[in-house]
């Protein structure tokens, strides 16, 4: 895991600069090349081991190729057999994956399992590509201002090169929709996002260009046959488990976590856990907790409870909305950063998390509701009064954007409503979808799925992951986001094979029987992870600050004064979109930019 940087032209000192401004995400080392007029700087994270043999960017004078890479390749092994001896017993993957490069050139991305953004430059014809992986766990930013081309891990080193701070107003309004802003803007004008499985190239003279290495719904590796899924569960986070450094789970005490330590346990490696408990918090807050507990003891895994109040909460709110760099409107940020911050505390380095695993099983209640959806099984009068009393906008079920849309949007207050100018938004964004035969032959419940990891999971969810966990200089990996799992796994089983009985994630639970306890394998209700904040949390410190964020004048986007007043008039927590805003505040004050 690690941070880069570059641009078209040659300048050490301002790529030392922007490389400074992401020295979080790479303590371990940093290197520079100057070379076919392009600058490009590297921070390393060392996870495999030897140093000295992962620095970066990595070049050979019998190569044609300078490549800097942020990330894990998964599979080495296979790789492996298609090199030569001299590589058979070598564990650093960006070793492997420069002689895969060697190899075969562009059509590398073929051939690699793995989470990653890379930039590759052609050195004969001064060609670089961006690649950004298939799940979307690793950001990669851009930007082209006349015939300057920059990229980057972070926002921060875009800045730093004097890309300017021109506000996206469409990319505010859609956050305020969907607590995120989906698809390749950010809330800068000229800074974008290389979307889930893009490749996007540059040369003097094409100028930009993009395309796909994959669609998000094709065929991978078949790697996992599912034919007996506790098997593949093992092979799965076996291979996640490489490294030479700690590595530890967040472990809730729910199906995706409890499973994933089960499935670590029987690896000849050392995990340890750690779970969260809420201070004043009501019962139902720390139910998973208790769970967590006792399958820890049961699997004989070392485990800590991190305990948390509301003024923990409260002491880390600025700190965590600023490590995001864009707006996130999950109001339990602060969460994530403190155990970010605990897994610091601990040394560990790599750090196992479920995400991923409720849009692989269909985890949540909405997926259930949109397989009604396909069964017109849907109360009817519910969807027309979403659409036409509330939204004031159709949304046709029978499309996976619409449909997607209708599920996990919010009615905006005290902003403008753009759920049309949002929907054609993602519509062209995710084209490419449409016009594939195997997106067309999954489900209407399954293209929703794909749609919802192209958009929550990789831009709010992972987006998420990699800023707070990297502002700790953590490496935080996600076994069921792995496509060749997950493809493997929606070919496999369709989408009524998800629910049975009443249980979600019925596939994995059947699996699970006798392995994992009652308590947790057969527990139908879903309470998730999340802080207190809507219940006992919310006192008077955490509104005084909610009110201090929102004095501001208004704005194209936002009533700031009738939010504040609302606010200000109501005693119990307003709900979630409240952090949206808190959010906007944060990172405007961030940047000193009016949103």
């Amino acid at each position: 895991m690690c941070g880069f940087v570059g641009f078209n032209y040659l300048n050490k000192e301002v790529l030392k600069k922007a490389l400074n401004e992401i020295n979080h995400r790479g303590p371990d080392g940093s290197n520079i090349i100057l070379s076919n007029g392009f600058s490009i700087g590297h921070n390393l994270l060392s996870i495999r081991g030897d140093i000295s043999k992962s620095i970066q960017p990595i070049s050979n004078i019998n190569s044609k190729w300078i490549l800097v890479f942020n990330g894990q390749i998964y599979n080495l092994k296979e790789l492996k057999m298609k090199l030569d001896q001299e590589y058979k017993i070598e564990e650093i993957d960006t070793i492997i994956l420069y002689e895969i490069i060697n190899r075969f050139g562009w059509n590398f991305i073929d051939h690699i399992e793995g989470m990653f953004s890379i930039a590759l430059l052609n050195k004969d014809t001064s060609e670089i590509r961006l690649y950004r992986d298939e799940s979307g766990q690793k950001p990669l930013y851009y930007s082209q201002v006349e015939n300057n081309f920059f990229f980057a891990s972070e926002i921060k080193s875009l800045l730093s090169l004097g890309v300017n701070k021109d506000i996206d107003q469409n990319a505010i309004s859609y956050f305020c929709h969907l607590g995120y802003i989906p698809g390749k803007k950010t809330i800068f004008k000229n800074i974008k996002k290389v979307l889930p499985g893009q490749v996007l190239g540059f040369t003097e003279s094409k100028g930009l260009y993009t395309s796909c290495f994959t669609n998000l719904s094709e065929k991978s590796h078949n790697k996992y046959s599912f034919d007996c899924l506790r098997q593949d569960m093992i092979s799965l986070v076996d291979d996640h488990l490489q490294s030479k450094t700690k590595i530890s789970l967040n472990l809730s005490g729910g199906m995706d976590s409890s499973s994933l330590l089960w499935a670590a346990k029987q690896s000849n490696k050392k995990v340890t856990a750690i779970t969260t408990f809420f201070k004043d918090g009501l019962e139902k807050y720390n139910e998973e907790a208790k769970l967590a507990k006792e399958l820890c003891k049961t699997l004989n895994v070392d485990h800590e409870i991190l305990e948390i109040s509301n003024i923990d909460y409260l002491d880390n709110f600025i700190s965590s909305y600023e490590s995001i760099e864009e707006p996130n409107g999950n109001n339990d940020l602060p969460l994530y950063f403190l155990m970010a911050k605990k897994h610091k505390y601990e040394n560990n380095t790599v750090i196992i998390s479920g995400d991923g695993g409720d849009e692989t099983w269909g985890g949540y209640s909405y997926h259930h509701m949109s397989l009604k959806h396909d069964s017109k099984m849907f109360p009817m009068n519910k969807y027309k009064f979403q659409n036409i009393f509330l939204r004031k906008a159709f949304l046709n079920v029978n499309n996976p954007v619409d449909r997607y849309l209708y599920y996990r949007s919010l009615i905006p207050a005290f902003t403008k409503n753009k759920i049309n100018s949002l929907k054609k938004y993602l519509k062209k964004e995710f084209n490419f979808l449409f016009q594939n035969s195997n997106f067309k032959n999954l489900s209407k419940t399954q293209q929703m799925f794909v749609i919802e990891r192209a958009c929550w999971l990789s831009e709010e969810n992972f987006l998420r992951s990699d800023k707070i966990y990297m502002s700790q200089s953590l490496e935080v990996r996600s076994p069921f986001a792995d496509r060749s799992f997950r493809n493997s796994f929606t070919r496999k089983f369709s989408s009524s094979d998800l629910w049975a009985d009443g249980y979600s994630k019925a596939p994995l639970r059947d699996s699970l029987d006798g392995y994992l306890p009652d308590s947790i394998n057969r527990r139908k209700r879903k309470v998730g992870w999340h802080s207190p904040i809507d219940d006992s949390w919310y006192k008077k410190d955490i509104k005084s600050l909610m009110l201090d964020l929102f004095d501001r004048d208004d704005t194209e986007a936002i009533d700031w004064k009738n939010l504040r007043n609302f606010v200000l008039k109501t005693e119990k927590y307003p709900g979630k979109f409240v952090n949206y805003y808190a959010s906007l505040a944060i990172i405007g004050n961030l940047y000193n930019i009016d949103l």
